[in-house]
């Protein structure tokens, strides 16, 4: 008698899910100027018995495991970060979309598909509400407008966006700003929170990753102090014109350059040695033709004295690397100074890596000094530029 109630519920179970139907949320359409699939038909052509088959690319939206586009069109499909890349032949109109837990979906294309076109669409299980996923994303720049998978969603921050659990992409834009986007997951049930900060027009973006500079004009200052022997002598130092990043590198913009997936948003970078340091900025500077390095330990100090007033953040977050040998100043040194030719250890300028605390160590003529291929928790960069 039980195995007979547990069979018909089953049954039941069975037939409710088969009743059950995936909804289109978005229609299928072209991914205007995304060249995914006319670059995949020319570097990772799909060949068929020696004949190499033209196929358009459709990106599908679908959180919801083990799908099955059915049509004898399909030259083969992917999933990857809850999306179906559907690699179909030329001319495509229809496709069956298959699921072990939901009905057949019967889809018709808007248009014929083209070759060599990428398109996306969405689609939504029929209880969705209970895959939905939250980012809250925040910004410097409080009147950013904000858009998630190119729709705009608020046009202010902090906002906080509700929808369907998985990836997303999310930009900002603003004007006088370049625009930032980001991959950013909604976790299901959960919420996840990311920064993007913005940065004025002209600035280093690298794929929509940004990073802001502050032009530093001719500067003349009183560099040292008389904290210890080698922060001596206090001379008068003159600098050249150069730019300075507002803030240090940030993790997205590591990540982007290194192919990397160190954790954190919005964050300054960290645990990055010198020589990792150098193989970044070479790797920057063949990606954009610029010539960006490391600051001087003059540059810096300067930098530290006038961060205020020249709009630099987050001076004594993390300690940075400079670009000087470490050694006894020279008091003759006082234009454009670079500290020794040579050496074993490169400066390292502000913050602590004690847990005292002590001031001592937090003054901004303090000077560490690290190994080339040292890397702490405590130890970040920021870029600057010659003008």
């Amino acid at each position: 008698m039980l195995r007979t109630i547990i069979l018909s519920l089953l049954a039941l179970t069975v037939c409710f899910s088969a009743q059950a139907q995936l909804i289109v949320a978005k229609e299928c359409a072209v991914k205007e100027g995304d060249i995914t699939a006319y670059r995949l038909n020319d570097n990772e052509p799909i060949v068929i018995d020696g004949d190499t088959i033209p196929f358009a690319l459709v990106r599908v939206g679908l959180a919801e495991p083990n799908v099955v586009f059915d049509s004898k069109w399909v030259l083969k499909q992917e999933f990857k970060d809850n999306e179906y890349w559907v690699y179909f032949m030329d001319g495509v109109k229809s496709v069956a979309i298959k699921s072990q837990r939901y009905a057949p979906l019967h889809y018709r294309f808007p248009e014929a598909l083209k070759a060599k076109t990428t398109y996306i669409m969405t689609i939504h299980r029929p209880d969705a509400a209970k895959y939905k996923g939250k980012i809250h994303i925040t910004s410097n720049v409080p009147d950013a407008d904000v858009y998630v998978d190119g729709s705009k969603v608020s046009d202010g921050t902090p906002f906080t966006y509700t929808g369907e659990a998985g990836m997303h992409q999310v930009e900002l834009r603003a004007d006088g700003y370049d625009p930032q986007t980001r991959q950013v997951e909604a976790p299901m049930g959960q919420e996840n929170s990311v920064v993007i900060n913005l940065y004025t027009s002209g600035s280093l973006n690298v794929d929509g990753i940004g990073y802001g500079f502050v032009p530093v004009g001719v500067a003349q200052f009183t560099m040292g102090s008389n904290l210890n022997y080698y922060t001596k002598p206090i001379r008068t130092v003159n600098l050249r014109s150069f730019a300075v990043g507002s803030d240090m590198v940030s993790v997205e913009l590591w990540n982007k350059v290194m192919g990397t997936e160190k954790p954190g948003s919005g964050e300054p970078v960290v645990e990055v040695s010198y020589d990792e340091v150098m193989d970044f900025i070479s790797m920057l500077n063949q990606m954009t033709g610029r010539e960006y390095r490391l600051p001087s330990e003059a540059e810096w100090e300067y930098i530290a004295r006038n961060a205020g007033k020249l709009g630099v953040s987050n001076i004594g977050k993390a300690m940075e690397w400079c670009g000087d040998w470490f050694g006894k100043y020279s008091a003759s040194d006082t234009t454009n100074p670079r500290g020794p030719e040579n050496g074993i250890l490169r400066v390292v300028r502000g913050g602590t890596e004690y847990r005292d605390n002590d001031p001592v160590y937090r003054d901004i003529t303090y000077r560490w000094r690290k190994k080339t291929d040292d890397a702490t928790s405590k130890i970040g960069f920021r870029l600057v530029e010659d003008l």
